[in-house]
């Protein structure tokens, strides 16, 4: 059994330091590693990075029926703007949701916002 390789690929942003590591079993799967252009957490979604300037952030589901299996029954969390994500249970901190538990049009807001700490004047 052929034993499995790692490589890294360097982020996508120029700037940046931060490296991916992915796994391969064949020069093939090495090669189609190295063509992809890949980013880093920071530069993947930078709406959704919360910094010092931009310190809230929501992202926003409705319930509906599935766009990618209309024959299904199933009620599933359709995130705003996007019609082919969807998923029938939806989690985060603090929080956990299924859609078949709620009636069709739900919407379930998720909000993180980053409170600084006050400076106190001495």
């Amino acid at each position: 059994m052929a034993r499995t390789k790692t490589t890294r690929v360097q982020c996508n942003e120029p700037t940046c330091k931060e490296w991916g590591f992915f796994e391969y079993d064949n020069l093939r799967e090495r090669q189609q590693i190295d063509r992809k252009k890949w980013s880093c957490t920071r530069h993947a979604s930078p709406e959704r990075l919360l910094s010092t300037e931009k310190r809230l952030t929501q992202v926003s589901y409705v319930i509906g029926k599935s766009g990618r299996y209309p024959d299904m029954q199933h009620s599933y969390w359709i995130p705003q703007g996007h019609k082919d994500l969807e998923s029938g249970f939806v989690f985060g901190p603090g929080f956990k949701g299924f859609a078949e538990d709620f009636p069709e049009g739900t919407k379930l807001t998720i909000t993180a916002e980053v409170v600084l700490p006050t400076r106190e004047e001495s």
